[in-house]
This record gives structure tokens, C-alpha cells and sequence, in this order.
């Protein structure tokens, strides 16, 4: 559950927080947490739509911060496999 609270920090701290620092969530885009992720993003799914509800400013706030941690994630990932070459 820690993983999946992590990712909503992350999305507030980018968003707000002029002193962001990518190095402290630079965990959430290691490729070999994938299996953990999907179980972490599912419970977070699971928790949001029994406790608010689906239409509730919270579950959209989940959708838009898993939605820019998916862009991250492609960025990041197509950055490094670049650089690689």
C-alpha cells in the first residue's frame, strides 16, 4: 500500500511543490517493481472507488495522477533506452 500512496505523493509533489526533487520518486519508474505496481494500482483503484466513489474529486485526482505517471514512465523509459544506443 506504501507503493500506491506513493504515487499520489509523487503527483502532488510535481505538481505543487517548487522544490521537487525527481531523485526521491525515481523509484517509481524502475521496470523491475512492475509486478508490485499493478497490485499496488489496483488496491489503490479498489480504495478509492469504495471510499468516494467514482465521480468523486479524489478518483479523479487517482485517474490524473496515474494518467501523468504513465507519460513519465514512457518518457523515462524511451529517454534511457536512447541514451543506451
Amino acid at each position: 500500500m506504501d507503493l500506491a500512496l506513493k504515487r499520489i505523493e509523487w503527483y502532488l509533489k510535481k505538481k505543487n511543490d517548487r522544490n521537487y526533487n525527481f531523485k526521491d520518486y525515481a523509484f517509481l519508474f524502475n521496470q523491475d517493481i512492475t509486478k508490485f505496481d499493478v497490485v499496488a494500482f489496483y488496491l489503490l483503484c479498489q480504495a478509492m472507488g469504495i471510499r468516494f466513489g467514482p465521480n468523486s474529486r479524489e478518483s479523479r485526482l487517482m485517474i490524473e495522477s496515474q494518467g501523468k505517471l504513465i507519460e513519465d514512465r514512457l518518457f523515462y523509459n524511451e529517454r534511457k533506452e536512447r541514451d543506451n544506443k
